[in-house]
């Protein structure tokens, strides 16, 4: 389908996955892998250490969550962090919640605490695929559930990336 609002969506109730059909086999792969493969980690340790950082202290993660509201054209509470996260999350609630193509028994049972487990997700993927020297150090993190050592390399990233936009 292409009238998804991004490049995949997950309908819970069928354990159906719907990609936008514009997309080549590669770009399918790759979406469906990268967001799917933060969501498989969601029952382990560093998972949990991951997400409390990303809302609690990750640079790297605001910064996404700005660009993303940004981008989305969405009014936002951009004078703290807490607010930005929290309507970067209402926003993301209200995306599934509207959603019409994703069944109504889905959207009812979407949480807000699902609308972060989406948004991490997201953000993972984005960090996921930055060129090799960061696939390498990710997957190593990830083998030695090294929590901090993945943050760090979502941070590293982003900072690289401002620092790309401000030349």
């Amino acid at each position: 389908t292409n009238n998804l609002e991004g490049n995949g969506e997950f309908i819970r109730s069928q354990n159906k996955v719907l990609i936008r059909s514009d997309l080549n086999a590669v770009q399918m792969y790759i979406e469906v892998f990268k967001h799917e493969f933060m969501h498989r980690l969601e029952t382990k340790q560093l998972y949990s250490k991951f997400f409390n950082f990303c809302f609690k202290k990750s640079k790297a993660f605001e910064q996404y969550v700005r660009a993303e509201l940004k981008s989305a054209g969405v009014d936002y509470d951009a004078a703290t962090r807490e607010g930005v996260l929290e309507d970067y999350t209402k926003y993301k609630f209200n995306q599934y919640k509207n959603a019409e193509d994703i069944p109504k028994v889905d959207r009812d049972k979407f949480t807000m605490e699902n609308a972060k487990e989406e948004i991490i997700a997201d953000f993972f993927a984005q960090i996921l695929f930055q060129g090799k020297e960061y696939r390498a150090r990710i997957i190593e993190a990830l083998e030695n559930a090294d929590g901090e050592a993945l943050i760090g390399i979502g941070d590293e990233i982003s900072s690289e990336a401002a620092l790309l936009e401000l030349k």
